[in-house]
């Protein structure tokens, strides 16, 4: 009785509480099961049944109809309501049929729905009500057998397996009791004789017990507790001095900052390069505070963020090609399809380049005797954006392919601890993506980070659309930048199209062209940088004082400047990085002035010209000579444009016309010719040669 009671003292609440849960979960299960069952019985027997239920709601027989309904019903289904979905009153056979009594209880029914569609149209539907008390009844008759034999076998299994621990657990005790009854009496020298002849009385089995087992496990608990504490005093220590390197870094990289922002001198890729370099630094540093804070109490990291890829790849591809400059025989090559200006996604800055960079690096190292190519490529397709690091190095081998990406696992670079990988990996599926890696021996290796798209933020200008007979105003001290746009533009063939594009790269050239062409600034695109050197105006500052921030966007390399993308927000400026001038898309939308003349001898011209007009909305005054124009000119507002054939009859020269047009008050005269621009090059008075094509085209 004695050994009985301790086992029942000893944990018959864990024995208990499973055979309770056991219960709940085949009760649960149960339930769930019947419900489906019925289901599937009322669908079934509502097919098997459909015609005379059809037949019955045609003639309008109530009766008929219940009788159906009840043939439908299954056992378990307490109540079965028939109710009308038909809008018409006309149309309506039968609002509700109701068969079964209500259940006694609200609370303790459920009710469920099931579609009746007769002849592929839907005229109404069922309502079933299962009534759970009698339901739960059910169940409880069916398995009170099933549960009073799982509670015997616990109960059976609860005694079997601590009888051996219970037995070793009573000898001990015998042995305590004995110890302090020879204490007590002052016998200790037999004290020891007494123990040892107890200890040989625990039986053998006792050695694999349960509770002997159970305290081995904590003594392997307790050694593992330890081992762990050191690493954490270390780890902690680690932290501790990442923290302080963190912070001390801060004041050497503000003095770099301020010594950056007085680099004018310097072109402005390189104050790029430098901005990009501290912001990197600045970067790692928070990383390092972030994760010490983690490790504390402080709050927790940073999270994702909507990124620009092609940012964080022109950056980290720019210093790469720094580091690798010391090694002609590494080149780093960048591979940006059209559609990667659009690659954005949410990640964390900071690890993205710490993850691009590692896969940079480990490239470079395959490469066969030092010398060959990474490319680092980026796109956006099927809702993905995908990056891309290519070498043609030395590849790995497939045995060893399987094993990279976990921790530890390292392929042909000595020292390698097989992180850089693991780490990659884990921010990649961290972030909703995932890490591919295919190779093959001798002809190189390709990681691909697949992520998903992210929705574009405020400031993003997914396209720029040039609008003919409108300006496009380009304002930035840095000419290799104007170069990139004037080939964009010319790749467009913007000029003979009728965008007119102006070049400033002073704050003065901008005031001057919009003070002096009031009419077309109203209506123009400014492409703005945001630093001007040698100049307290920025982008900003101009677009504010000249109130066209709707109509500007932003081209600057300080795209993360958090004051920036505020100031815009307020003045509704848009923005592009800098880096990603080349790959904005851009294109010319349909489009034209509101009004315009047309001086042509062609009358095949004129009609063409009046039905583009007449569809876009626009006036057009077309004129057969010169003579005509002249007549009309003083009733025509001078901001209209004016389009002049270069050739026109009795031997009227077109392009030396114009520039008696331009004296008449006319500033906008462009010359419309099949003839290439290059043949009127001198006439420095027109707006622009273009085409015989009209301008709303």
């Amino acid at each position: 009785m004695t050994l009985l009671r301790r086992i029942l003292a000893y944990n018959w609440k864990f024995y208990l509480l499973a055979v309770f849960c056991f219960a709940v979960f085949w009760h649960v299960f149960s339930v769930v099961g019947i419900l489906r069952q019925t289901e599937r019985e009322l669908a079934s027997s509502l097919r098997q049944n459909a015609f005379p239920l059809e037949r019955a709601i045609l003639e309008n027989d109530v009766v008929k109809a219940k009788q159906v309904l009840w043939q439908i019903r299954a056992d378990r289904i307490h109540r079965l309501v028939f109710r009308s979905d038909l809008s018409s009153e006309s149309d309506r056979i039968f609002e509700e049929l109701i068969v079964g009594p209500p259940p006694r209880s609200v609370l303790a029914a459920s009710v469920r729905r099931h579609p009746v569609v007769v002849n592929g149209a839907k005229i109404g539907h069922l309502e079933w009500t299962i009534d759970y008390i009698r339901l739960n009844r059910e169940i409880l008759t069916d398995n009170a057998v099933l549960f009073a034999t799982v509670t015997a076998f616990f109960s059976l299994l609860m005694v079997l397996s601590n009888l051996g621990a219970m037995r070793t657990l009573m000898r001990l005790e015998e042995s305590v009791s004995a110890a302090n009854r020879l204490i007590a009496e002052g016998a200790q020298g037999s004290l020891q004789d007494k123990i040892a002849a107890q200890l040989k009385a625990v039986p053998q089995e006792g050695i694999g017990a349960p509770f002997t087992a159970l305290m081995g496990q904590v003594v392997a608990a307790l050694q593992h507790a330890s081992r762990k504490e050191t690493e954490l005093a270390l780890a902690k220590a680690l932290s501790e001095a990442a923290a302080q390197v963190a912070h001390d870094i801060r004041s050497p990289l503000t003095a770099l900052e301020v010594a950056a922002a007085d680099a004018d001198r310097l072109p402005e890729e390189k104050r790029a390069l430098i901005r990009m370099a501290v912001g990197r630094i600045r970067g790692i540093a928070d990383s390092l505070l972030d994760r010490n804070r983690a490790a504390g109490a402080g709050p927790a990291a940073e999270g994702p963020s909507t990124q620009s890829l092609a940012i964080l790849l022109h950056s980290i591809i720019a210093e790469k090609r720094l580091q690798f400059r010391p090694t002609p025989s590494v080149s780093v090559d960048a591979e940006f399809d059209a559609t990667s200006y659009a690659a954005l996604a949410s990640v964390q800055p900071v690890e993205f380049k710490r993850l691009v960079s590692n896969l940079v690096n480990n490239a470079a190292e395959s490469l066969a005797d030092g010398a060959g190519t990474v490319s680092v490529g980026l796109s956006a397709r099927d809702g993905s954006a995908v990056v891309r690091v290519r070498d043609d190095g030395k590849g790995i081998p497939p045995e060893v392919l399987s094993r990279l990406g976990r921790r530890g696992e390292t392929h042909g670079k000595a020292g390698g601890s097989g992180l850089g990988l693991h780490h990659a990996r884990a921010c990649a599926e961290s972030w909703g993506g995932r890490l591919d890696i295919a190779s093959e021996p001798g002809k190189g290796t390709a990681v691909t980070l697949t992520l998903p798209l992210a929705a574009a933020p405020d400031w993003f200008v997914p396209e720029l659309a040039l609008t003919p007979g409108r300006a496009v105003v380009i304002l930035d001290d840095d000419e290799s930048i104007h170069q990139v746009w004037r080939g964009r533009l010319k790749a467009l063939n913007a000029a003979e199209r009728g965008v007119d594009v102006v070049h400033a790269s002073a704050p003065r050239d901008l005031r001057g062209w919009v003070r002096s062409n009031a009419a077309k600034a109203r209506e123009a695109l400014y492409l703005l940088d945001q630093e001007l050197s040698g100049h307290a105006e920025t982008g900003l500052s101009l677009a504010e004082e000249l109130g066209i921030g709707d109509r500007a966007v932003l081209v600057t390399s300080r795209h993360e400047d958090a004051a920036i993308l505020a100031g815009c927000l307020k003045l509704g400026t848009r923005l592009i990085p800098k880096e990603l001038a080349s790959l904005a898309p851009m294109r010319i939308a349909p489009g034209g002035p509101r009004e315009a003349v047309l001086i042509d001898d062609d009358p095949l011209a004129r009609m063409t010209w009046t039905l583009a007009a007449s569809r876009a909305g626009s006036r057009l005054s077309a004129f057969s000579t010169l003579a005509e124009f002249l007549a009309a000119a003083p009733g025509i507002d001078r901001l209209t444009p004016v389009y002049i054939d270069a050739e026109l009859g009795d031997g009227v020269d077109g392009a030396r016309e114009s520039l008696r047009i331009r004296d008449l008050g006319f500033g906008t005269v462009y010359l419309a010719t099949g003839h290439p621009a290059s043949a009127f090059s001198g006439l420095a008075h027109l707006a622009g040669v273009v085409g015989k094509e009209p301008p709303w085209a």
